[in-house]
């Protein structure tokens, strides 16, 4: 009597097709044992990760103060235009003009930054603030690194760079 070799009954050969896919995935999982990949990852996926450096000279908001929020941008807007009209009366008076160089900042911030206000529109007004602000204080390095930012979108874009 000859003896009949059958497959064992184990659950991974049931199906040929589901065999092949616990096939692969056992040999990817064994690869990326090996290779010294292990759970590490997972753990330094849930840890708060580093931001995206900028490009050099960019900055992000000043670090003084909140980035403001479109909630905000009106009230920015109305501080500016008070802020400019005491300036005409008081020209030389140090402590307005630098109150309406960071107004200036802060508007052109918010209006770059807002998601409410149409993009070319946002940005024509935010560059128009931060020029307003190195008018101000010429030493603002923010407002010159972001109206370089935004200068050099209107010429990737082929686009003149509004006045």
């Amino acid at each position: 009597m000859t003896r009949r070799i059958t497959k064992p009954n184990i659950p991974i050969f049931k199906h040929r097709g589901l065999a092949r896919v616990r096939l692969v995935a056992l040999s990817c999982y064994a690869a990326f044992a090996l290779a010294g990949c292990s759970s590490q990852r997972n753990q330094t996926a849930t840890q708060k990760s580093e931001p995206m450096p900028m490009p050099q000279g960019f900055t992000m908001a000043p670090k003084t103060q909140p980035a403001p929020t479109d909630a905000e941008l009106p009230g920015l807007t109305a501080v500016v235009k008070k802020l400019e009209k005491e300036l005409k009366a008081m020209p030389n008076d140090k402590r307005l003009i630098q109150r309406a160089a960071d107004a200036n900042f802060r508007a052109g911030y918010a209006m770059m930054m807002s998601q409410k206000t149409d993009r070319k529109l946002r940005y024509r007004m935010a560059l128009r603030y931060f020029r307003r602000t190195l008018q101000l204080d010429p030493q603002n390095s923010d407002a010159a690194s972001y109206k370089q930012l935004i200068e050099s979108i209107y010429r990737s874009l082929n686009l003149p760079i509004p006045k």
